[in-house]
């Protein structure tokens, strides 16, 4: 690509070229080799007499004075004296397709123009013969008259043909061998030779190298302010839009005087300061000048680094050990709470079983560094500030005056002098786990729900009676029960201390029935009939009426009658009130020993004689004088004249049924009642019908009706018509 002023110089060229062209243009119109054309060799253009191929000017009539002599030439290049630009000095075109050289195209070729490219200024100083022009092949006219031409370093090459304008020995334009890049400051020295890095480009954009760019570092602010050309940008090279700059912030500075540490601050933007809060503790041990990296874990790489380059902390406290300093650290003892909400800001305490743990909920900081956790008076521990207990209730060794309960506050009340501790284990009741000793803890593991059933009494494993607790109440354990089985009746008076068998109102005593001083509840023979309550398994029932004597000695020994019924109980008779199981007490059971309960929808059990004595039990159910067994009419009476047992149906065929009693049809109506006793006749619609019995019928028939219902009657209106022909069979006709 070309320099800037490589360009130029082109253009320059180009535009006095064109100019000279037009100028031979319009005035050597003919003048076709000077322009560069070729002519035909065989003519004779210019109509001299000398063919164009002999012709040393061949658009231009020069024939020679005489012929046969040559064309004027006299400086001998082969250009006619007629057309060419310089005849008294030689200037030959380089091949016959070109002109004579004229740079500036003033028709004066170079070999004989005192002023190679037109700008006015002679190539040479005509008094002296030296080199006037200091471009003399690139017009470089000064701006104004009496000027001298532009020559920034002064090297006697102007500027507009110089490779390197500035002299700092970087090319401006046809580099050298080893030289690939353009000087990027072509008008100010940043070569080699120059203080800094050469050719130092900070921001490395095409804004031109830090020598000549107004904003080496690209971040929008100046090097230094247009209009003071003092400096703007407080790290010029190194991008900080923001500008900040900690060590001249008021609160710093301020802060550094309260250090007793100088405060006046400085230039330098945190971005390129070594000290950014000016503290005295290098952010990094980088020289002067070089720019800060980031602060990200301080110490790696670095020998003085500040543990807080934006905090001023001369002392560089750093009390988790993370390369923060504590001065700039927002949890400084690196257990995870922002010190702001840090109830133990120096002490960590974020992690189970103590996660921010404030027992007390006072402001004198949590119970990680809080030498007294419950406010209750008495120290955790005898340690100075700020190191905390450990180990929960377990005291360290060596403290002479440990809370027993360092996480629940239990003063000593007086008039007692220590604080309480039942089982004298050096933790105090109220946060011992097991207050009496015994091995039982006092609570399950949710702290809730109670565990020990005597807490203040030993009732353990070694004590042989191990969370006994007879009533199952939640009013203590047997060892500390004052009524172990919950009767109402102190276990010191208790004839039973262990079996519930309260005193029964209107008794004041506990039932004791056979008056051995064991009460009932609690004894294996509570009536004393020589039959124990119970097996010897103690569970299983043995005598069916413990509280009554019914044993060998009374005569009913364990005498159960409804045993064998089913619903029955296993009570003996001597305690049982209904002995038949059927439902009626033995008070008004007509059968008592017998099983005859009141069948729906009666409402008595059964006595067809009502004598007192149910039809279970009863061997004369109707009172006739026969009994059930050898009575063909057993709930009827019939052992009196005419019906002394009589069984006539059926009719020449005794059925052991007496008449009284029989129902051969099944129709609930006894035979001797039934006007059809072999054909059932009790349901509606015929319900014992004996059509021609009716009064109405006998006195249209004037004939008695017979006793034969219509179920069994051949002739239902008796008019002599059986009914199976009679068309009218329930009425005469």
């Amino acid at each position: 690509m070309l320099s800037f002023y490589q360009a130029l110089r082109v253009k320059i060229f180009g535009l006095l070229l064109l100019s000279s062209f037009t100028l031979v243009s319009s005035t050597t119109w003919g003048c076709s080799r000077f322009l560069g054309f070729k002519l035909s060799s065989d003519s004779d253009s210019d109509g001299d007499g000398v063919l164009n191929s002999e012709d040393n000017c061949p658009d231009i009539p020069n024939a020679p004075a005489n012929i046969g002599d040559p064309q004027d030439d006299k400086d001998s290049d082969d250009v006619g004296d007629a057309c060419d630009n310089c005849p008294d000095v030689p200037n030959p075109r380089a091949s016959e397709d070109e002109p004579q050289a004229d740079f500036d195209g003033d028709l004066i070729g170079d070999a004989c123009d005192t002023d190679t490219d037109g700008d006015g200024i002679d190539d040479l100083d005509p008094n002296t013969g030296l080199p006037l022009d200091n471009c003399p092949l690139v017009p470089n006219a000064p701006a104004n008259p009496g000027d001298s031409q532009d020559d920034l370093d002064t090297d006697g090459i102007g500027d507009v043909c110089d490779d390197d304008i500035d002299g700092d020995g970087i090319f401006d334009t046809n580099l050298p061998a080893g030289q690939s890049l353009a000087d990027n400051c072509p008008l100010v020295p940043n070569g080699p030779n120059e203080p800094g890095v050469s050719q130092l480009n900070t921001d490395g954009q095409d804004d031109g190298g830090d020598a000549c760019d107004d904003d080496d570092d690209n971040d929008t602010i100046p090097d230094l302010d247009p209009n003071t050309n003092l400096p703007l940008d407080n790290c010029p090279l190194i991008p900080n839009l923001a500008q900040t700059n900690t060590d001249n912030d008021p609160t710093v500075q301020a802060e550094l005087a309260t250090l007793g540490l100088p405060n006046t601050g400085d230039d330098e933007g945190d971005s390129c300061d070594l000290d950014d809060d000016d503290d005295g503790i290098n952010d990094d041990n980088l020289p002067a000048g070089g720019p800060s990296p980031a602060f990200t874990t301080p110490g790696v790489g670095v020998t003085s680094p500040d543990n807080c380059p934006l905090v001023p902390n001369p002392a560089q406290t750093d009390t988790d050990g993370d390369g923060r300093g504590d001065a700039c650290d927002n949890d400084r003892d690196n257990d995870g709470v922002p010190d702001l909400t840090d109830n133990c800001p120096d002490v960590p305490n974020n992690t189970a079983p103590d996660i921010q743990n404030n027992t007390d909920g006072q402001n004198d900081g949590g119970n990680a560094c809080d030498l007294d956790d419950d406010d209750d008076g008495i120290n955790d521990n005898n340690l100075p500030a700020p190191t905390p207990l450990t180990g929960g209730n377990t005291h360290p060794p060596g403290t002479v005056s440990p809370d027993n309960c360092p996480l629940i506050p239990n003063p000593i009340v007086p008039p007692a002098t220590t604080q309480l501790d039942t089982d004298g284990d050096s933790v105090g009741d109220l946060c011992d786990d097991d207050i009496d000793g015994d091995g039982i803890n006092d609570f399950m593991p949710d702290g809730v729900t109670p565990l020990d059933n005597c807490p203040l009494v030993k009732n353990g494993i070694a004590e042989g009676n191990s969370q006994l607790n007879t009533d199952g109440q939640n009013d203590g354990g047997n060892a500390c029960d004052l009524d172990d089985d919950d009767d109402g009746v102190p276990d010191l008076t208790d004839n039973c201390p262990l079996i519930n068998n309260p005193i029964v109102s209107p008794a004041t005593t506990q039932t004791d029935t056979d008056g051995d001083g064991v009460g009932d509840a609690c004894e294996n023979d509570s009536d004393g009939d020589g039959i124990n309550d119970f097996m010897p398994d103690g569970v299983t029932p043995l005598d069916n009426c413990p509280l009554i004597r019914n044993g060998i000695a009374e005569g009913n020994s364990q005498l159960n009658t409804d045993l064998h019924f089913t619903g029955g109980d296993t009570m003996g008779n001597a305690c049982d009130d209904d002995d038949d199981a059927d439902g009626v007490s033995d008070l008004t059971d007509n059968c008592p020993l017998v099983n005859n309960p009141i069948v729906s929808p009666a409402t008595t059990q059964t006595d067809t004689d009502t004598d007192g004595e149910g039809n279970a039990c009863d061997d004369d159910d109707d009172d006739d004088g026969v009994p059930d067994l050898t009575d063909n009419c057993p709930l009827v009476k019939n052992n009196a004249d005419p019906d002394i047992q009589t069984d006539t149906y059926p009719i020449g065929n005794l059925n052991g049924i007496g008449d009284a009693c029989d129902d051969q049809d099944g129709d609930k109506v006894f035979d001797k009642n039934d006007n059809c006793p072999l054909v059932k006749n009790n349901a509606d619609p015929d319900i014992q019908l004996n059509t021609d019995a009716l009064p109405k019928i006998v006195d249209l028939s004037g004939v008695p009706g017979d006793k034969l219902g219509d179920a069994c009657d051949p002739d239902d209106d008796n008019d002599l018509q059986l009914d199976n022909n009679d068309n009218c069979s329930l009425f005469p006709n």
